[in-house]
């Protein structure tokens, strides 16, 4: 079970985007408490979703990371403009001074707006 499961973890984590343009992209993190090493720490599940022509969304990324800071976000972009992703008019997400830099070195001419969280 635990081999198929990572397959298709895998398989969302690489597929291409390239197919579908997205011009909107929400972006937010959540913190979930997990095990390492037998200890438990809590780390930043970073969340994209994409919003394409239509106006559906897809989640296009879930990486968990140590931190939620510019080095992470900027490592989380480079994963998605690797897959395909061309640079979106609009990035929606929360102030968070590391992530609003990485937005703007990664996706220079996409403009960003504060908004709520993806949960709400």
């Amino acid at each position: 079970m635990t081999k198929g499961l990572n397959e298709q973890v895998e398989e969302f984590r690489n597929h291409s985007l390239a197919d579908t343009v997205y011009p909107v992209l929400w972006v937010d993190a959540l913190y979930e408490k997990v095990r390492i090493d037998a200890r438990i720490v809590s780390m930043a599940v970073l969340i994209v979703c994409g919003v394409d022509e239509n106006g559906h969304r897809n989640i296009i990324a879930v990486e968990s990371m140590a931190e939620e800071s510019r080095s992470s976000y900027g490592v989380l972009f480079q994963n998605l403009k690797d897959r395909g992703l061309s640079t979106p008019k609009l990035i929606i997400s929360d102030a968070h001074s590391g992530l609003v830099s990485a937005i703007r070195e990664s996706f220079p001419g996409a403009s960003w707006q504060r908004g709520r969280n993806l949960s709400e």
